[in-house]
């Protein structure tokens, strides 16, 4: 079975919470919001929230396709910034270890 490489919905809702901070979002996007918060709140802390909202429980055809590249935006950046920063690291341990060998205060000279 391949994993899916799909961010978690902890990440999405996280992610769509900070846009909503910057402008109002379409009516698509609240659904998708709500629709991932209450499923959140089911799975990780037991509680049921789908009576307090009105939205439905279930997302449109459309709402899971635009969830779906989303989780897999989210999941493709988070991807590349740990490669940059894997790369990151290796070169600067590299860049220590190409520094003159010393040896009780004297520099060893390789000829």
């Amino acid at each position: 079975m391949k994993k899916e490489e799909l961010a978690t919905f902890p990440e999405a809702v996280a992610f769509i919470m900070t846009r909503t901070m910057e402008a109002p979002m379409y009516s698509e996007w609240v659904n998708i919001y709500t629709h991932v918060c209450c499923t959140v709140c089911e799975q990780y802390w037991k509680e049921d929230h789908w009576d307090e909202v009105t939205d439905r429980k279930t997302l449109t055809r459309d709402e899971e396709e635009l969830l779906e590249r989303l989780r897999r935006w989210i999941y493709e950046k988070r991807r590349k910034i740990l490669k940059e920063r894997i790369r990151a690291e290796k070169k600067a341990a590299k860049s220590v270890e190409k520094k003159d060998p010393v040896i009780e205060g004297e520099q060893l000279f390789l000829w």
